[in-house]
């Protein structure tokens, strides 16, 4: 818990010049970003920096002008607040000293106040009162003093929920909630709210802060969840204001900031749209909303309670504690949205200080090599990282936390359910020593840790070596001589302050298509792995030159979660094989790699590709050196996504024959609703609708692909079959189903797939399907996209809890459905919904579902392109031209198989996008070596540089997509040969030159091309030989048009 600080008496006042101390000032460098000059610059400073400010004056060096500021501890960490004043400046230095004329505090328009009930905060754009107690400490009343408008009626709906058990906490139900003030300044005023989330007896306690600042409509907030025992919440909901009346007409969400309108009471819409970065709903006098880097989604419910509200991505929370933050604007309606986007964009941050933040004290410990320099501190500090410095690049990482438990933290529980948790700061015997076999690493024990007080049950050994120069391999080891505690789980690595919020990129894994770039994080996410949500075990903070490589080299994908806060804190914790039960010895099975690197982001995905494909998962080899070649999957152009819903099957004759007509390409159907029972329903039983079986095998056996749909994960708990089947299902710690629910469906039971009852109910349905339908492809729905479910059921032969049988399991199904033959003789092709790197050896194609966002990254391409095929983009009808180019044509770019749309694509009202759709799997065949069989392997530079777009798209929920007008990758085959692809995503003409570099795509060294263009048709046209390192071309792309190179490197 954050400790309480004095008030810091400073405010603005008369700049006056004095002169400038001398070598005991303190200098820092401020980037200034503030969206007017009048409001106020907030700079997170690392903790011995801020530490060594206060008390002193500032002063800015341009002018030797003393500049009034205060420094606010708050859960996120030391904020320093200040008022630059009219510049045009984007940066500016300023020195603190000891030695300047003493400050007279001065008003702003920042007051807080109290009455009986309420804590009372006021400055221009509003007055809000939090109450004292009870109501989850929520504004129970803003007035915005632009407008005079008044707003009561707010309803916070922040909750921490576990779908599956269908367990819900929200913060707003607690009566004994306490408010206070811990901070006041005219610059700042810092509340705290202490609330239970209630509603359950797992109980998770919640802090928030808010701290206003002078001048400004942006509150920033933040979240700390507390759980004594850790428990799954896998839908988090922190910062959620909502109406259920018609107070605000409208809806922004951004950036790129987009303007739609709210549905009013009696309408029966009930939707969402997702904006990168924030979400408002707001009238002509009013706005609220919040931004946290995690995403934003606005909602609007008039179809069951009329209802709305704003708020962050949901995250999930699966540790002992977990930081969120974001930002609130409580200000005027602004007719322009883009002036919403400046005020959640207004940052400023610290860009360097004459005071560095790692001061190497006498009882640290440095492990270096000629990249990388690590340093420990000492055991009263559980040895905690608090230095790795990239010496390629001369990037410093890491930092000293006031909250660090040390190196690691475990948690202990017995048969009673009383948890114990041991952190490296605990009492006990420690040292570190040399590695006697090497010399280049450290062995760290801590020994006779205790569980009771009183025993010294516990001993812990952590082991880091430099295995290659800027590369470092951690792992960690345990004895447990109790008879009581069992280990359930592991936090390790832990490091604290990686990079001060908001001075580095991270590559979060995730997204679409693998990974996720954060520009300037200052955000928390929170990653279950193995799922759609975590596909792969690598994340990154990422500089100017370089940057810090954090993986998991996890051979077996045991379940595990990432976690990084807004203060940048890193954390893994793995859930521990055989959770609570005593053992003897415990190891957690494989290392943590931590890594020095110069280059971006693709520097990060090379890296992470040399120890991925030499994983089990890539033991099949790449498509193109297996017998079929990928089978019957590799060879389809476009997917057309059938929903027969309440049809007669014939309906679906005329769907087809007019999708066969339309393209020229090979197209697949992907067939849903085939079955009696609804959607959601019945599983895993589908019997087929009257003509289903007859037309399926008359499709197949003239060569068209038909796919239809199989859950691969559950059973309907309403089908007599379950009680039979019901020993079979995860179970809870608590002995209970795992149970889900989707819109208007059945209840369902999350199966165990290590059972070999499931494996055979699955098998069952496929060889039935081979033989009705006469099928080929399978789609196995949700392996690829759900997480685990922790399966605590003893029957079933696995490890309770943790571990790897999750994916034992399903690999075992997979290569069971493997076995099976279609009636041709040939193996059967598996595909499931989204990518998760475990299945890639057993599945054989992944559908892409996932929003697209304009932070992804083509990491999955770029790590496994020509291990699969990814495939599928299901957009709405009634986007325009522009928004189908821009998705499916990035798309393209990526490698992605298209369609996955409706049979709409093949009527004459979307003619234009029918003929896009076609263009783009016309090239995507015609350079199939590269896209298909072929691996990402950069992208090129454009110059004049694109101007950025912004469209408005459907895949499921509406969201922005922001893109370069004009994309250009660069794609490696097999036998080397590079592919270039290009591609303009607008209505107009385009002349550009396409750049890279031979080195950036692996031939460093290489100084000659030969050239060809390849057309939609697979024409080709020889354009001569490029000489030099640069490879250069002047390419017209005329309007949403395509361009396809071949480059073969010559001696």
């Amino acid at each position: 818990m954050m400790k309480t600080t004095l008030p810091i008496l400073c405010g603005l006042l008369i700049l006056t010049p004095v002169t400038l101390a001398g070598n005991d000032s303190i200098r820092c460098e401020i980037e200034l970003n503030s969206p007017q000059d009048d409001a106020v610059c907030a700079v997170l400073m690392p903790d011995r920096i801020a530490s060594k400010l206060k008390n002193r004056t500032m002063l800015a060096s341009d002018s030797n002008s003393v500049m009034p500021f205060d420094i606010c501890d708050t859960l996120g960490g030391n904020i320093l607040l200040f008022q630059p004043g009219l510049t045009s400046q984007t940066k500016a230095e300023y020195a603190f000293t000891a030695d300047a004329p003493a400050q007279k505090p001065a008003k702003t328009d920042l007051t807080v106040t109290a009455d009986d009930k309420h804590i009372i905060v006021k400055n221009a754009y509003f007055t809000v009162w939090h109450p004292k107690r009870g109501g989850g400490g929520f504004p129970a009343r803003i007035k915005f003093e632009k407008s005079g408008f008044l707003e009561e009626g707010l309803v916070f709906e922040d909750w921490v929920r576990n779908s599956r058990e269908n367990i819900t906490n929200r913060a707003r139900t607690d009566a004994a909630s306490t408010t206070r003030l811990v901070h006041q300044s005219p610059l700042g005023v810092l509340l705290e709210v202490s609330v239970t989330f209630k509603g359950t007896s797992r109980q998770v306690k919640g802090t928030y802060q808010y701290l206003y600042t002078f001048a400004s409509p942006i509150v920033r907030v933040w979240c700390l969840l507390e759980q004594d025992e850790i428990h799954q919440w896998n839908d988090v909901r922190v910062f959620v204001p909502g109406k259920k009346d018609f107070t605000y007409q409208a809806a922004v969400i951004g950036s790129p900031a987009g303007r739609i309108a709210m549905h009013p009471p009696g309408h029966t819409h009930k939707g969402s749209i997702n904006g990168s970065d924030y979400a408002l709903m707001e009238n002509t006098e009013a706005a609220i909303g919040i931004s946290s880097g995690l995403g934003a989604v606005a909602y609007d419910n008039g179809g069951d309670g009329y209802y709305y509200y704003v708020r962050p991505s949901q995250t999930l929370f699966s540790t002992r504690d977990h930081l969120l933050a974001a930002e609130m604007y409580l200000g005027p309606y602004q007719e322009n949205p883009d002036v919403y986007t400046a005020w959640f964009t207004g940052r400023c941050r610290l860009l360097k200080s004459s005071l560095q933040e790692q001061d190497e004290a006498t009882d640290t410990v440095v492990l270096e090599d000629e990249a990388l320099k690590l340093q420990f501190a000492g055991g009263e500090e559980g040895f905690a990282c608090i230095g790795a410095d990239n010496k390629i690049t001369g990037d410093s990482f890491m930092g000293v936390s006031p909250r660090s438990s040390g190196l690691w933290a475990l948690q202990f529980k017995d048969a009673n359910g009383n948890v114990k948790t041991l952190t490296a700061k605990d009492p006990c015997v420690r040292s570190i020593k040399q590695m006697t076999e090497s010399g280049k690493g450290v062995i760290i024990s801590w020994k006779g840790l205790s569980l009771d007080g009183r025993s010294r049950d516990v001993d812990v050994e952590v082991r880091v070596a430099l295995t290659s120069p800027g590369r470092s391999e951690w792992t960690i080891s345990l004895t447990n001589r109790s008879k009581r505690y069992g280990l359930t789980s592991y936090e390790f690595p832990r490091f604290n302050r990686v990079a001060p919020s908001g001075a580095c990129d991270l590559v979060v894994p995730g997204g679409c298509w693998g990974a996720r770039l954060v520009r300037n994080n200052k955000t928390g996410h929170t990653k279950s792995y193995p799922n759609v949500g975590c596909p792969m075990q690598f994340w990154a903070f990422l500089t100017q030159h370089g940057g810090l490589y954090l993986a998991t080299e996890d051979p077996n994908s045991k379940i595990k979660v990432f976690n990084v806060s807004p203060g940048n804190d890193f954390t893994v914790l793995t859930w521990a094989e055989d959770m609570a039960r005593p053992r003897k010895t415990r190891t957690l099975g494989y290392p943590f790699v931590l890594q020095a690197f110069k280059g971006d982001w693709w520097q990060v995905a090379n890296i992470y590709r040399q120890w991925a494909t030499r994983q089990k998962w890539c033991s099949n080899g790449l498509l193109a050196n297996r017998p079929d070649e990928g089978g019957l999957l590799a060879k389809v152009g476009i997917w057309i996504r059938l929903w027969q819903g309440t049809q007669p099957a014939e309906a679906m004759d005329s769907i087809i024959s007019r999708c066969l007509n339309a393209f020229s390409v090979p197209v697949a159907f992907h067939w849903y609703r085939t079955y009696t029972h609804n959607f959601d329903w019945g599983y895993p039983h589908y019997p087929p609708k009257p003509g289903v079986a007859e037309r399926m095998r008359q499709y197949n056996d003239a060569g068209t692909i038909m796919m239809s749909y199989i859950n691969g994960r559950l059973w309907d708990t309403a089908e007599k079959s379950f009680s039979a089947a019901r020993p079979w299902a995860c179970l809870t710690a608590n002995g209970d189903l795992y149970r889900e629910s989707y819109p208007k469906s059945s209840v369902l039971s999350v199966m165990c797939p290590y059972t070999k009852h499931w494996h055979e109910a699955i098998a069952s349905v496929v060889e039935d399907q081979v033989e009705e339908f006469g099928a080929s492809i399978f789609y196995l729905d949700q392996i690829g996209a759900a997480e685990a479910a922790m399966c605590f059921n003893p029957d079933h032969g696995h490890p309770v809890g943790g571990g790897s049988w999750w994916t034992d399991g399903y690999r075992t199904m997979l290569a069971r459905l493997k076995s099976i033959n279609d009636i041709d003789g040939r193996p059967i092709s598996l595909t499931t919904e989204n990518f998760a790197e475990p299945y890639l050896d057993t599945v054989d194609g992944f559908l892409m579902t996932r929003t697209r966002s304009g932070e992804d990254l083509p990491a999955t391409p770029a790590i496994y392109g020509g291990y699969g095929v990814f495939f599928g983009i299901h957009q709405g009808e009634n986007d325009n031209l522009d928004s189908f180019v821009a998705l499916h044509g990035r798309d393209f770019l990526w490698g992605c198989q298209p369609g996955w749309i409706n049979g709409w694509i093949a009527t004459s009202k979307h003619a234009a996008k029918a003929a896009y759709l076609e263009s783009v799997a016309k090239y995507r065949l015609s350079m199939k070596k590269f896209l298909v069989f072929g691996r990402l392997v950069g992208q090129a530079r454009i110059s004049p540089e694109p101007d950025k777009i912004r469209r408005t798209c459907t895949v499921s929920t509406a969201f922005v997509l922001e893109t370069p007008a004009v994309g250009a990758y660069v794609w490696k085959a097999q036998d080397g040969a590079l592919g270039l692809v290009c591609a303009n995503l607008t209505q107009q003409d385009h002349e550009v030159t396409v750049e890279f570099s031979a080195q950036q795509v692996g031939y460093p060294g290489l100084t000659k091309f030969s050239c060809t263009e390849i057309d939609a048709e697979g024409n080709r046209q020889p354009l001569g030989d490029i000489q030099g390192s640069e490879v250069s071309l002047q390419i017209k792309l005329n309007s949403n048009g395509i361009k396809a190179f071949e480059l073969l490197p010559l001696e």
